[in-house]
């Protein structure tokens, strides 16, 4: 199923973004069941900003990236309001686990470019692994359908986490990662998707 990334506005300065599928923005495409956390992820691919396509298979490989296979992809774009306050936190979260998880942004927003996304990143001072999924296969294959919603897959590439990036109270992201890395078993396995 393809996503179009819809903005609401919401009051004056509120906006939600949420991932439309295509088909009700008058695109047919096939249904498929999401990955559910403990399932193994099917091998995927998505597009560096510099326009190279990157299995998950070889994210995991990526010794320079995650020395154990780990990869953390949290679902972002450029035009979503509430990712403004995810990046500063994803930006440290890949900082801090340099080395032992690959950590990345991903824009599965059909309208984004690889220019204007690299454009805004560098305008903003990002310094997060932005790539993109366009055709939002992705963020389909997960389930997901709002933005800062973030995935944990594991270094067998089985699925740790899906949820929210950090609730205000409870589960996060990091946890899953810090469980992951540490060999047990991830607290909360899901959170509701809020973007």
């Amino acid at each position: 199923m393809r996503f179009r990334l819809m903005v609401l506005l919401v009051g004056p300065v509120i906006s939600v973004s949420v991932f439309v599928p295509s088909a009700m923005s008058g695109q047919d495409a096939p249904a498929k069941v999401a990955v559910k956390v403990g399932d193994k992820v099917p091998d995927f691919s998505l597009t560096t900003l510099d326009g190279k396509r990157v299995k998950l298979s070889e994210l995991q490989k990526d010794e320079k990236q995650t020395k154990k296979g780990l990869v953390v992809l949290s679902f972002w774009c450029a035009t979503c309001h509430s990712c403004r306050h995810v990046e500063g936190q994803l930006g440290k979260l890949a900082k801090d686990y340099a080395g032992q998880a690959a950590v990345i942004a991903l824009d599965a927003n059909t309208d984004d470019t690889p220019k204007a996304v690299a454009a805004f990143a560098k305008k903003n001072g990002l310094s997060i692994s932005i790539a993109l999924d366009p055709s939002g296969d992705t963020a389909d294959l997960f389930g997901v359908e709002t933005t800062t919603t973030t995935v944990v897959i594991d270094g067998n590439g089985v699925l740790g986490y899906c949820g929210q990036f950090r609730q205000k109270a409870g589960a996060s992201a990091e946890d899953a990662l810090k469980a992951v890395l540490a060999g047990n078993e991830v607290a909360v396995k899901t959170t509701r998707h809020n973007g």
